[in-house]
């Protein structure tokens, strides 16, 4: 326990120092953005896979037992998150975590018109939804960690933002958003609109979801839990995930503005054919590994065409 303890305090250590004030400038300024991101990515990856591994390696200490009724939680949260997070990412935001810094319309603007910490959002539904089902102190502790850092992400990511945008024209665009999940549009200070982007965000979040419970469809039910994909069926939602990720795929490749380049069209082509082979194995032979492999290597092509189409990464800091 004592090094699950020692990992998971630099961890958190970690990403909480680069987003005190001025820090993470400071470091890009010295050092430069692409090294700043390399060396930062490398080494929260490190410690994550050491984070991991002390965990697994940590004695069991149950606070409370598995149930059916726990298990159902992050069934129906997981989709949510995973829309609010893809989604966050494939749309412009100035106010928060996104891969895209520019091409923001008011008056059009998509997921964050539900919240404009969208990505934080999603990472601490994942979270909450994991301490409620996993009632050991090790993932009670990591899963709990994590959701209370992405609240405490709100403040700092509207901190960060003030600063970089100004007073007022922060001002401007918080009044057609809000922190809370759909208080805006409950206030009527701005509307839903469809658009590709969000398209492609519910489609990659509920498809990745969908794709994520195939390994473990025989043992879920086996201890109770039925949610969708488990009253489809294995064969069903062999189909249902690949298909989801496959228009998801095309969805981000035309989402972002202009017309797509070369790159663009070959990942978003492959990830179309490694949908359409997962969904043939999944009718075939529904019990294979292979739709569940395919699928996420589908999400994966997703992920890839998401960061092509990011011209800047907006963090907090």
């Amino acid at each position: 326990m004592a090094q699950f303890a020692i990992a998971y305090l630099l961890f958190m250590a970690a990403h909480m120092v680069p987003a005190a004030p001025g820090m993470r400038r400071r470091a890009i300024g010295t050092i430069g953005r692409g090294p700043y991101l390399a060396l930062y990515s490398a080494l929260s990856i490190g410690l994550l896979a050491w984070l991991v591994a002390a965990g697994l390696a940590a004695p069991t200490v149950i606070l409370w037992g598995p149930s059916p009724a726990l298990a159902f939680v992050p069934l129906i949260v997981m989709p949510f998150a995973c829309i609010l997070a893809a989604g966050g990412l494939i749309t412009p935001n100035p106010l928060s975590i996104s891969w895209r810094r520019k091409g923001f319309d008011p008056d059009r603007p998509g997921i964050v018109a539900i919240t404009r910490h969208p990505v934080l959002w999603g990472f601490l539904l994942w979270a909450a939804a994991h301490v409620v089902a996993n009632g050991n102190l090790v993932a009670v502790l990591l899963f709990g960690g994590l959701a209370l850092y992405a609240a405490g992400g709100f403040a700092l990511a509207d901190a960060s933002a003030r600063r970089r945008l100004g007073d007022e024209a922060w001002r401007a665009l918080c009044a057609r958003t809000s922190v809370v999940p759909f208080a805006a549009v409950i206030e009527g200070r701005t509307r839903l609109r469809a658009d590709a982007a969000t398209a492609a965000a519910v489609l990659l979040g509920v498809g990745a979801h969908v794709a994520n419970t195939l390994p473990d469809l025989e043992d879920d039910a086996a201890t109770g839990v039925r949610g969708l994909p488990h009253r489809l069926g294995r064969r069903a939602s062999s189909v249902l995930a690949p298909a989801l990720l496959g228009v998801a795929a095309l969805l981000v490749v035309l989402a972002p503005p202009g017309a797509p380049d070369a790159a663009a069209w070959v990942l978003g082509g492959a990830g179309l054919l490694l949908a359409v082979a997962a969904g043939v194995v999944g009718v075939l032979r529904p019990r294979s590994r292979a739709p569940f492999a395919l699928s996420m290597a589908v999400a994966g092509v997703c992920v890839v065409l998401l960061v092509l189409a990011a011209p800047a990464v907006v963090v907090a800091g």
